[in-house]
C-alpha cells in the first residue's frame, strides 16, 4: 500500500471505536490520495470500508453503492478473495433490507470462491450467513444444515465465537419447530459462554425476548439455567450427531 494512503489505517481504527464520522473522513481522504496516484487496490479497499461505515449507520443504499463499486474494482484486479469478502458484505446489506433472495445469490457466489481458494474461516462464516438467509426464507431444513456445517467447521478450526453464532441460529430453527425450551437451553449456553461476543447477543436477544412473551417466566429461567450448565463440546457433538 502506498505510503501516501496513510489515512486508511486511521479510518479502520476509528471504525473499530464506533467513531464513524471520523472514520468516513479518514477513508475519504485516503480515497482521494489513492485516486491521485491510481492505486486501484487501495481505492477498492477504501470503498469497501466506506460501505461498512454506511452499513453500521443503516444507510443501506449508500452502503450497497460503495460495495458494488469496490466489487467491480476487485474483480477487475483479479483479487477474488477480496471480491468474495465484498460479496458477503453485500449479502448482509440486502438481508438487512429483507431482500433475502438477492442476498442468497451474493452469499452463494462468495461461498464458491472461498471454497475454491481454501479459506476455511471465511467459508465457516459464509455458511452461517446462509443459514440465516435460509431461515428468513422459511427453509428451516436448509437453515439447520448450514448452521450445523458452520458449527462443525468453527469447532474444528477453533473459531468459537462463530460456533456460538451458529448455536443461536439453531435456536431460531428449534423455535420454528416448536422446541422452545430446547432453544432456550441453547441460548443459555451461548449467552454464558466466554466466547459469546456482542454479535452473538445481538442475534440472540430478540429471540429470547420473543420467547419471554409466550412462555411463563419460571419455564424460561429454568431452561436458561439448564443451558448455562451444559458443556459446549458435548452439546455440539449431540447436535452434529442428529439426523
Amino acid at each position: 500500500m502506498p505510503l501516501r494512503a496513510w489515512p486508511k489505517p486511521l479510518g479502520g481504527w476509528a471504525t473499530s471505536c464506533g467513531e464513524y464520522a471520523r472514520a468516513r473522513q479518514f477513508h475519504e481522504e485516503s480515497l482521494i490520495i489513492a485516486r491521485e496516484i491510481s492505486d486501484q487496490k487501495t481505492i477498492a479497499s477504501n470503498l469497501n470500508e466506506l460501505g461498512r461505515i454506511a452499513s453500521n449507520l443503516k444507510a443501506w443504499e449508500e452502503s450497497a453503492r460503495c460495495y458494488q463499486d469496490s466489487l467491480m474494482l476487485f474483480k477487475a484486479l483479479g483479487d477474488r478473495g477480496s471480491a468474495a469478502l465484498v460479496l458477503n458484505n453485500l449479502s448482509l446489506v440486502f438481508s438487512a433490507q429483507g431482500r433475502h433472495a438477492e442476498a442468497l445469490q451474493f452469499c452463494q457466489e462468495a461461498l464458491a470462491v472461498f471454497e475454491e481458494i481454501g479459506d476455511r474461516m471465511a467459508t465457516t462464516l459464509i455458511r452461517d450467513s446462509l443459514g440465516s438467509i435460509a431461515h428468513a426464507l422459511g427453509d428451516d431444513a436448509q437453515a439447520r444444515q448450514h448452521f450445523k456445517d458452520s458449527l462443525a467447521a468453527a469447532m474444528e478450526i477453533g473459531l468459537t465465537p462463530s460456533a456460538i453464532l451458529s448455536l443461536v441460529g439453531l435456536a431460531k430453527v428449534r423455535v420454528s419447530a416448536g422446541d422452545r425450551e430446547q432453544a432456550l437451553e441453547l441460548l443459555g449456553l451461548a449467552f454464558n459462554h466466554p466466547a459469546c461476543d456482542a454479535e452473538g447477543r445481538e442475534r440472540g436477544e430478540p429471540l429470547l425476548a420473543e420467547l419471554r412473551t409466550v412462555l411463563p417466566p419460571d419455564v424460561v429461567e429454568a431452561a436458561l439455567e439448564r443451558g448455562k450448565t451444559k458443556d459446549l463440546n458435548a452439546v455440539v457433538a449431540e447436535i452434529l450427531g442428529e439426523k
